[in-house]
């Protein structure tokens, strides 16, 4: 059993190719594959059965394919999956022969990763003049991304994300979604000496660790 690929991403297609061999002195019958991932598997070729008798000679060899669409769930370990050949037993009809097991691994692009750009509403303020501060959040990884939330080191309330933005209401930040927050800070008195700089980053839950939080790069804006 061989891949077409050493490694996958999520939704992209992984393609199998089995070849089958007659390592015993009978030819045989009935020749399938069964695959503990793969459903479907072809085979065998065309011209591969060279004197069309419907069975695996020794001089012959079969091949069969089979395709696998890389799941959400397979993400955060390799894909491994086991294959093997049976036929029928021509002593006994009623029997499969199978062969040795073989295995795949083929590895996943996993990259959980997000990207903060963050805005202000004006870029002079007066004390006691409310800023209202805008935090547009994008997957810039591959998979989706589960609570995402924006730390900002003078903003507390921060809201977010804006009605509609999660298209398809799952609760993850897809990658075809685009996450608005928003959030307001009020000059004070001891901010008028120096320009008011805001620092944000976001976070999400890390979808093969959720005890753990990936973080975006920080971005920040001079008032």
């Amino acid at each position: 059993k061989t891949a077409d690929k050493t490694e996958a991403n999520i939704d992209e297609t992984i393609t199998y190719t089995f070849t089958v061999t007659n390592t015993g002195n009978v030819p045989l019958a009935d020749v399938s594959i069964d695959d503990d991932k793969i459903q479907g598997i072809t085979g065998p070729a065309a011209g591969d059965d060279a004197n069309n008798d419907g069975k695996l000679d020794l001089t012959e060899t079969w091949t069969y394919t089979g395709t696998y669409v890389v799941q959400l769930s397979d993400i955060c370990q390799d894909i491994v999956n086991t294959a093997k050949a049976s036929a029928d037993d021509p002593c006994n009809p009623e029997a499969r022969i199978e062969s040795p097991t073989d295995s795949v691994t083929v590895g996943t692009l996993y990259n959980a990763a997000l990207a903060v750009d963050k805005t202000a509403d004006k870029t002079e303020a007066n004390v006691d003049e409310t800023i209202t501060y805008t935090f547009t959040v994008t997957n810039v990884g591959n998979v989706p991304l589960a609570d995402v939330s924006i730390d900002d080191d003078k903003i507390q309330g921060i809201t977010g994300p804006a009605a509609g933005d999660d298209a398809n209401n799952d609760g993850k930040l897809d990658l075809t979604e685009t996450w608005t927050y928003t959030g307001t800070y009020q000059v004070q008195l001891a901010d008028i000496c120096t320009d008011i700089v805001n620092t944000a980053k976001a976070s999400a839950d890390d979808p093969c660790n959720p005890e753990v939080k990936i973080e975006s790069p920080t971005d920040s804006v001079t008032v």
